[in-house]
């Protein structure tokens, strides 16, 4: 008695168990989707981007990187120097005081110079009229001449940016409505890639630009986009597409471009740690500095910290060479403004209103130093994994605590969750999502504490729960969804039996090392059964490389014989499938012979008190493994009785033989399932009736007609063994002809 009460305590446990198991699964199912991107929840992906911003912010106390400064066209040079935009000659002294008077490294531009500057034009349109006046006299025609080319503005820019590291910006843009047709100035030359085998990547796709004069960009080192086409859906910009396509070539960033010029690198390399064939870039070799990337292309900005962590200086004061020359000294240099109404503000995680020239300056400082933040290709996984184990964790624990203990169970699991995700972003710059399994974590403790305070009763056992033990999976949701009445006890039962076997696989099993031929049992099995779980089939058992089912048990079905000849054809299929890879593997070609049988057979949990089976037993279940047998002997794929043959429809059919199969006395009729019905091609079509006009000469007794027939066949169908086997007992027949009461049945002497 005692043991019974404490066996029926055991089973309470296990079942209270499961329960919060399955309730922690369907809870934490929608995060798993989400960390898999199957299925988007916004919220998860916003509390992440705060969780990421307030990571930037917590290390963002860096130093002020002196390495780059930002010369700054701001509000006292406006003042200063009149309204923006400076004519180009202004422009051509800023650069040239750079580099002759202040000795900078290289010069980026966060301007777009798309049109001809307005003095150089004003100049032209006068020069124009006045070459056009017939009262010109030679010398007044040649000082004009002068006079035009002094105010070139825009040749005297090109002047300055020629044999320097200069690197102008310029924007690319999609088409829309609105721009349809926009492709202003010329761009520079496209960005050489290298790489040392095929990758896959998604590059942002620009179709448009607003691009630098011919004249500019000719005379520059370099050109670079500053736009951002994958800003978050916040507003907020945390990563930069390093590399954008357009017109079948790849062109880099403005950081991209002036990091190599200031630094005499190659062109960058693309690099992967994945393997062969379905590799995606991973990083961005640039010199020595492997720069993360998703599959954009796209860096994360590491910021340093909130806007000035580099040395700005005042244009105007670069103009009248009055900048300290320590600050610009050996310098990357970046031109931009902050001016009023001219002020490139963005909005990034270390400020709401943030200069977008110190952005780019973030990038260059951040692949100078390899700090680069990026979210790895595993991190799906690791979220997954975070979700599963955590829910996995709670549920087998939290049925059997308090509220109290409950809620300080889940406070240590997701601390030290947050802590483990904090010590790989802190350790290595790497951002791994944390709001789904935060927020998966508190809504199962909730879910199962609530559970637990509302009610202890037990959930109603399912039969199915047992069954789990001896049929798939899709059958116990089965039983589960629809509470069918089943039994384990013995009984007898009309259903439908499918053995198959690989030919000569002695022979195959013999030339090959014992792990290949496991891999190759792997890989032929799991096709094979999942064709017979998706026709509702059970697998009774493997043998070796044999496989038996059986249909119409546990669950009554009304169609088994019919759902047992398609998993048959299925199987068939799958096998096709598999021998290219077989192929490719230097595996053998496979063959496979399938047997049928339909008969009133016993069904039932069988075995001994150590080792129990849900199995299938009886005469008929014999006869479906003799068939498969015959099946190779018939040289026919898929052999049937004539008892399946009386429960199906909608398969074109060949009948075999009457044959008497070894230790029975009654004949039986067995068929070829060819194919559905209707899928038969023309020219089999043609094949079987020549075939059956020959077997009804055979069964006529009429040997020369029929052994003429069947010759006719083997030699149109060399290959086709069920001829050449009637072409034989043809000829037999002739030399010793059967009996006069020769009923037509082959007896078989071998199983």
């Amino acid at each position: 008695m005692p043991d019974t009460h404490l066996n029926h305590a055991r089973r309470r446990k296990i079942h209270r168990v499961q329960f919060s198991v399955v309730m922690a699964c369907l809870v934490s199912l929608p995060f798993v989707l989400n960390a898999l991107h199957i299925y988007d929840i916004n919220l998860l992906q916003t509390l992440d981007n705060t969780v990421y911003d307030a990571k930037i912010n917590y290390l963002g106390s860096m130093e002020v990187d002196r390495r780059i400064v930002i010369v700054d066209v701001d509000d006292a040079s406006l003042l200063r120097e009149g309204q923006w935009p400076w004519s180009r000659r202004k422009i051509a002294t800023l650069v040239d005081n750079l580099f002759d008077n202040y000795g900078v490294r290289a010069v980026g531009f966060d301007i777009v110079f798309a049109e001809p500057d307005r003095v150089t034009e004003g100049v032209r349109t006068v020069v124009d009229d006045l070459l056009a006046s017939d009262n010109l006299s030679p010398e007044a025609r040649s000082q004009v001449l002068v006079t035009r080319e002094q105010h070139e503005t825009d040749a005297q820019l090109a002047k300055a940016l020629a044999n320097r590291s200069t690197v102008l910006g310029y924007i690319f843009t999609e088409f829309t409505s609105h721009n349809a047709d926009m492709k202003t100035g010329v761009l520079p030359s496209p960005v050489k890639i290298q790489k040392t085998r095929p990758l896959n990547a998604l590059p942002y796709i620009s179709l448009g630009y607003l691009a630098n004069l011919p004249i500019l960009q000719s005379a520059a080192k370099a050109g670079g986009y500053f736009d951002n086409p994958l800003v978050d859906p916040d507003g907020v910009y945390r990563r930069v597409p390093l590399l954008q396509f357009h017109d079948g070539a790849l062109y880099e960033s403005l950081s991209l471009a002036l990091l190599r010029e200031a630094q005499g690198l190659p062109p960058p390399v693309l690099g992967t740690y994945d393997a062969p064939p379905n590799a995606d870039v991973d990083y961005i070799q640039v010199g020595g500095v492997q720069v993360p990337v998703d599959d954009n292309l796209a860096a994360m900005v590491p910021f340093r910290g909130r806007q000035g962590s580099f040395p700005y200086v005042s244009a105007s004061q670069v103009l009248h060479q009055e900048a300290p020359i320590e600050t610009l000294f050996d310098a990357i240099v970046l031109i931009g403004t902050t001016a009023a109404g001219l002020y490139d503000l963005r909005s990034t995680p270390v400020g709401r209103t943030y200069a977008g020239v110190e952005i780019h300056a973030n990038l260059i400082s951040g692949m100078l130093d390899g700090r680069i933040w990026h979210k790895p290709d595993w991190a799906p996984t690791y979220d997954v994994v975070a979700i599963a184990v955590t829910a996995l964790v709670l549920s087998v624990t939290l049925p059997f605590m308090s509220p109290l203990f409950g809620a300080l169970l889940f406070a240590f699991v997701v601390s030290a969750g947050v802590l483990l995700n904090f010590l790989l972003a802190f350790g290595g710059y790497i951002f791994l999502p944390l709001a789904g399994f935060v927020t998966s974590a508190f809504v199962v403790s909730m879910v199962l504490i609530g559970i637990n305070a509302i009610s202890e009763r037990r959930k109603k056992r399912y039969l199915s729960r047992t069954f789990a033990k001896y049929v798939p999976r899709e059958l116990v949701a089965q039983f589960e969804a629809t509470e069918a009445e089943v039994s384990l006890e013995g009984e007898s039962r009309e259903m439908t039996i499918l053995f198959s076997d690989i030919r000569n696989f002695t022979s195959i099993s013999e030339h090959l090392p014992p792990t290949e031929l496991t891999q190759l049992m792997n890989h032929y099995l799991t096709p094979v059964t999942q064709a017979i779980q998706r026709y509702r089939g059970n697998v009774d058992k493997y043998i070796g490389d044999a496989v038996m089912a059986f249909w119409g048990a546990p669950l009554q079905n009304e169609q088994h014989a019919q759902d047992a000849v398609g998993a048959a054809l299925a199987m068939q299929a799958a096998l096709v499938m598999l021998r290219a890879e077989f192929r490719e593997r230097g595996w053998p070609e496979l063959k496979m012979g399938i047997g049928i049988n339909t008969a009133v057979v016993n069904i039932g949990n069988m075995g001994s008190e150590f080792r129990t089976a849900y199995t299938v037993l009886g005469d008929g279940v014999n006869l479906a493994s003799r068939l498969e047998g015959l099946s190779k002997y018939y040289d026919a794929p898929i052999v049937v009785s004539e008892h399946t043959v009386a429960k199906i429809t909608g398969y074109t059919l060949r009948e075999l033989d009457r044959v008497r199969v070894k230790g029975k006395s009654e004949p039986i009729t067995i068929y070829e399932v060819m194919a559905v019905e209707g899928w038969l091609s023309t020219e089999r079509t043609q094949q079987l009736a020549d075939y059956e006009e020959a077997l009804s000469l055979y069964r006529e007794r009429d040997w020369p007609a029929a052994e003429s027939a069947f010759s006719g066949l083997c030699e149109t169908y060399p290959d086709a063994g069920l001829y050449r086997l009637y072409q034989t007992r043809c000829k037999e027949h002739l030399v010793q002809p059967p009996a006069t009461d020769w009923d037509g049945v082959y007896s078989m002497s071998s199983k």
